[in-house]
């Protein structure tokens, strides 16, 4: 799995780098494969206490900021690369929108409220009462 975290980077590249074309389909999918190369490089987000538990900003509304917040923990994964990965998803969630002249509301994505909550973080702000 480590190996196709690594190697996706470099399928995209070749794939979509050829040529000046633009496909609104195979831009989204690229989009979409750099989601799934941050899910996999966050993993379970799994935490013994909150310290261990971090957050950033993932996408670009057309309007400006985020769509979301990825979650993930400092534990068990590579923080330094998630960072990179987070700012190249978010470039890319730039560049199609204006390619593609995508509108959205101007509301803001809610900061999350982190916690360590049965052993992986998450936000307090999506699960409800929590102690």
């Amino acid at each position: 799995m480590t190996a196709y975290v690594y190697l996706l980077p470099l399928i995209l590249v070749l794939t979509y780098s050829c040529g000046d074309d633009f496909n609104e389909t195979d831009d989204l999918a690229r989009l979409a494969a750099l989601k799934t190369g941050l899910d996999l490089l966050v993993g379970e987000a799994s935490c013994s206490e909150l310290s261990e538990c971090r957050a950033l900003p993932l996408g670009a509304k057309p309007c400006g900021g985020p769509w979301e917040y990825l979650i993930f923990s400092s534990i068990n994964s590579d923080t330094l690369k998630i960072k990179e990965k987070v700012d190249e998803y978010n470039e890319w969630n730039v560049v199609i929108n204006e390619r593609y002249g995508y509108t959205s509301d101007c509301s803001q994505a809610e900061a999350p409220q982190l916690v360590c909550l049965k052993g992986k973080c998450v936000d307090r702000n999506k699960v409800g009462d929590t102690p």
